[in-house]
């Protein structure tokens, strides 16, 4: 069968595609050997034990900082906690004893980080215990030592017809001999086990791994649907258990409205606009922004502590000096927006410095009983 020029020109060019070198870690990692694996896996267990060993031997001697319950907590709540003691190796079958939901009497924090190391737990199980004996054959027996043979002719990528070209993520050789295209897969380590063993002869056991996949989309969707749908339900019956008693509802049934327009500026005009809320309004309390009044109060703390320090400053050196008349001086601040002062040397104005305090002081105080009064 004859094959037109333009087909073998695209082909050299795809070829070029699949020659460019790839960088991806994924591609840095084939034909790793059994022992390079093993001896990854030495080194993690060797790290998880120095880990191991220095949580043990620092909890024996923190015991403030890792058993907060036991001695942070009143007396009521630390007696049901079990006491670790000073055996480095018994918190492992204190935890252990434990089930998800006694963690939630500590709050939903401790709850819920449980919660999600059991699902975790759960999923990546299943994972491992539906794909790996599944996917493994498949990608085992699926590798041939000789490729399958095409009908591809003409041309070759060098001057003696040959060339390599890597295939997810394994070289492949290609030897041109203008009749056929003959690809020699060259697998190694344990590549073997994975999907790049698979022979393009073998293509159909790639809807295996589309099969695999569906699953996991669909495992890990199921996973977080129940999930949610169960912290929905905690957080509701959270918010019903702390209506029980009239204390807890009271403090749940406290509505905070800001930026309330001009229009609804009385108690009257609240409740009308209010009263499709179920249940009624039963009343209204205006809360005033004391933000300006904490602002006036800093500022005069502020002025009242340097006028203290500078009287404490002037009797020590009258004190020592014997000098009566003992004058200090302080820059002027300017005022900037929204009420900030500032000083700056070379352009404030240089004043004595206890009469700019006691003015300071005696204006800030009518402000702050002047809004005191708008406010009661």
């Amino acid at each position: 069968m004859q094959i037109s020029d333009s087909f073998v020109t695209q082909a050299d060019l795809l070829l070029e595609f699949w020659n460019t070198t790839q960088t991806r870690t994924s591609s840095k990692s084939i034909k790793v050997t059994l022992q390079s694996l093993i001896s990854s896996l030495l080194f993690s267990v060797g790290y998880l034990a120095i880990q191991f060993i220095l949580y043990c031997t620092l909890r024996s001697k923190f015991k403030y900082f890792y058993e907060p319950l036991l001695y942070c907590l009143p007396k009521y709540y630390s007696n049901q906690v079990r006491k670790l003691g000073e055996n480095p190796l018994r918190w492992f079958k204190i935890v252990s004893g434990y089930s998800t939901g006694f963690y939630y009497r500590w709050g939903l924090d401790e709850y819920y980080f449980m919660r999600m190391l059991h699902v975790l737990l759960q999923f990546f199980v299943v994972l491992c215990c539906v794909c790996i004996p599944i996917l493994i054959p498949v990608n085992y027996f699926g590798g041939v030592e000789h490729a399958s043979e095409f009908g591809v002719g003409g041309g070759g990528v060098g001057s003696n017809g040959a060339g390599t070209v890597p295939i997810s993520g394994t070289r492949v050789n290609l030897k041109y001999d203008h009749s056929a295209t003959v690809l020699v897969h060259d697998v190694a380590g344990l590549d073997v086990l994975s999907a790049s063993n698979i022979a393009p002869s073998e293509n159909n056991r790639y809807f295996v791994h589309f099969i695999m996949a569906i699953f996991v989309i669909c495992w890990y969707h199921y996973m977080l649907t129940r999930e949610l749908g169960h912290c929905a339900r905690e957080r509701k019956l959270k918010v019903l258990s702390r209506c029980r008693n009239k204390s807890s509802r009271d403090k749940l049934s406290v509505l905070f409205v800001d930026n309330v327009p001009c229009r609804l500026n009385t108690v009257s005009k609240l409740k009308s606009f209010f009263q499709n809320v179920p249940g009624g309004v039963d009343a209204v309390w205006a809360i005033c922004d004391f933000a300006e009044l904490d602002r006036l109060v800093k500022r005069f703390e502020k002025y009242k502590t340097l006028l203290e320090e500078l009287i404490v400053k002037e009797m020590i050196m009258i004190y020592k000096t014997g000098l009566i008349n003992v004058h200090s001086t302080a820059l002027q601040p300017f005022k900037l927006v929204n009420g900030i002062e500032t000083a700056i040397p070379l352009l404030s104005k240089q004043v004595d410095a206890f009469e700019l305090y006691t003015d300071k002081l005696q204006s800030l105080s009518a402000q702050i009983v002047k809004l005191q009064m708008d406010f009661y």
